[in-house]
């Protein structure tokens, strides 16, 4: 229909008068830069045509009103174009219900303001192109928003369980009850639900869903469907609801894990009753170098430094261990700001335990609250571990706590400022420097007293070096009281690790 519009355009110009060949040229030019026109401007470039063709023949055969009638080659153009860019946007998501779009109401006064202008000016044909044109369109968006009942579109709502705060996939299928012609636009409710059209019929839409819950969200995940007619002239936005989810809880997975470790496993009798003693000589038999240590009972020849020994006097022998073989501590707040980081502390406490308990490392519990120390272990075998770690799980709670604005201070970039000021000259720079040592003290002495660190104290004088000091908490309060009191800890082969992000 372009190409039969645009023939009879260029049939006219050489026997229209002059006064009048400036439309047809002007339509037809009109034409050359529809190939790279925005949207706006390609509905412009289709209304303009539209009503171009029956002016410029009614200049040919002056007074013959049934030249309007050749609006009619053109308007199946127009809803060409008008097919060829329609978004979910045309219409308002805060409408509900069958609704006119707003590109229906602008090309409706547009062309009502041009039926009025033509007749104004007297001029029949274009008023009854335009007036036409208009009629054909009301008619289609007629049409459409009978065509389209809510009800005719429901999803097949399947009963979907997933873990908080794990991705989970899902398909469901957007059912209709007869073929409805148009655009559907899945918008979830929910931030973590995704949903993207994977296969389209005639009657059904298959949707690929992808969800990432909360603790919280149990229940029907809702969904808005918004829908546009074919051309972008009408639309619909109601409530659908995509699926039955059920959110299990991270911890409530991570216990039921353990549970079935204790059930299944089979640990022999040596390892059952695994001291820390044990443990940490063996330790000493690993394959990573740490340095030179005296000799004791069980160590082989081959490992004797003979240089340091003959220098020393006594035999000293290399100090070999294993990375997978040293032990660990568990630093754990029993309380979180709300369910959902309550639910994360205890589903970290019991994969952590897991899976040092997997690899066979000796572990050690210090649990604490917001008001001290909950509970400290010694060095523990796996299963006795994972059973503690069972025990702790169900002790953690919610605790409100204020609000952290600052980050957490750095004692080694405290350290290297207050060197730094030390260094300058005259009064100014000494009283800094006085300021800043006054807070390095003030923070060393308030992580003396901190539930973590006294927690982690009946804990470490029982370990022996390398051990890892992994740290599960959501208080950034938590990690700059450790930072001060792990300080010099690193020294001694303790490393530390944060499971946990921190959040203020």
């Amino acid at each position: 229909m372009a190409a039969l519009s645009a023939l009879l355009l260029a049939l006219a110009v050489p026997f229209i008068p002059v006064p009048h060949m400036g439309v047809a040229v002007g339509a037809l030019a009109l034409r050359v830069r529809l190939a790279g026109a925005a949207e706006a401007e390609r509905l412009f470039i289709a209304a303009v045509n539209l009503l171009a063709l029956p002016f410029v023949w009614e200049a040919v055969f002056p007074g013959r009103r049934g030249v309007a009638a050749l609006a009619l080659a053109a308007f199946p153009w127009l809803l060409q174009t008008l097919e060829g860019s329609v978004h979910h946007a045309l219409l308002p998501p805060t409408i509900l219900g069958r609704n006119p779009t707003p590109r229906l109401a602008a090309l409706a006064a547009a062309f009502a303001a041009a039926a009025a202008a033509a007749g104004t000016l007297g001029h029949d044909v274009l008023a009854l192109a335009a007036a036409g044109t208009l009629g054909l369109l009301m008619a289609v968006a007629a049409t459409s928003l009978a065509r389209l009942r809510p009800h005719l579109l429901a999803f097949d709502v399947p009963s979907i369980r997933a873990l908080a705060g794990q991705p989970g996939r899902f398909r469901t299928v957007l059912k209709t009850e007869r073929r409805v012609l148009g655009h559907v636009h899945i918008a979830p409710h929910a931030r973590w639900v995704y949903a993207v059209p994977l296969k389209t019929t005639d009657r059904d839409v298959v949707l690929d869903v992808r969800v990432v819950p909360p603790l919280a969200g149990s229940g029907a995940v809702e969904a808005r469907l918004i829908w546009t007619d074919p051309w972008g002239l009408t639309g619909a936005a109601f409530d659908r609801p995509l699926a039955q989810l059920r959110v299990i809880p991270r911890a409530a997975y991570a216990a039921w894990l353990a549970r079935r470790y204790l059930e299944t496993s089979r640990a022999t009798g040596a390892s059952a009753v695994m001291t820390s003693e044990a443990r940490a000589a063996g330790t000493r038999r690993g394959l990573d170098y740490y340095g030179a240590r005296h000799y004791e009972a069980g160590d082989t020849l081959r490992d004797i430094l003979w240089k340091q020994t003959a220098r020393l006097l006594q035999l000293v022998v290399k100090d070999r261990r294993h990375d997978l073989a040293q032990a660990a501590v568990l630093a754990v707040r029993l309380a979180g700001r709300d369910a959902d980081e309550a639910d994360r502390l205890a589903y970290y406490l019991l994969m952590a335990t897991l899976t040092l308990a997997q690899e066979g490392i000796p572990l050690a519990i210090a649990a604490y609250g917001p008001d001290g120390p909950a509970a400290t272990t010694p060095l523990l075998a796996p299963r006795p571990a994972v059973r503690q770690a069972l025990l702790l799980a169900e002790q953690v709670h919610v605790a409100p706590r204020p609000r952290r604005l600052l980050s957490p201070a750095d004692p080694r970039r405290l350290r290297r400022a207050i060197s730094r000021v030390q260094q300058a000259d005259g009064v100014p720079g000494r009283r800094l420097a006085d300021v800043l040592a006054f807070e390095y003290r003030a923070h060393r002495q308030r992580a003396h007293h901190h539930p973590a660190v006294r927690a982690l104290a009946a804990v470490l004088p029982h370990l022996q070096s390398p051990a890892i000091i992994v740290v599960i908490s959501g208080v950034a309060d938590d990690a700059e009281v450790l930072n001060f009191a792990l300080e010099g800890l690193a020294a001694r082969g303790f490393q530390r690790m944060d499971l946990l992000a921190v959040s203020g």
